[in-house]
């Protein structure tokens, strides 16, 4: 058996028992979840940008 085959196999068999619906859902689930992280990820460093932002503003219009 390949090393291919070995890591590919535990998948295989699931999806083999798995009917059509369970199948997408899966499916779905594999691209939604890493979407979503990097999202996230994503959204939390545009708010820190946002935040040094305002207080950079902030800061100009002190010494102003």
């Amino acid at each position: 058996m390949s090393m291919k085959n070995v890591l590919l196999a535990p998948a295989v068999k699931l999806m083999q028992r798995l009917h059509l619906l369970p199948k997408f859902i899966v499916l779905a689930m594999i691209f939604v979840i890493p979407l979503a992280l990097v999202s996230t990820l994503l959204l939390t460093e545009l708010n820190k940008s946002i935040a040094f932002t305002q207080q950079e503003r902030l800061g100009v219009s002190h010494v102003r």
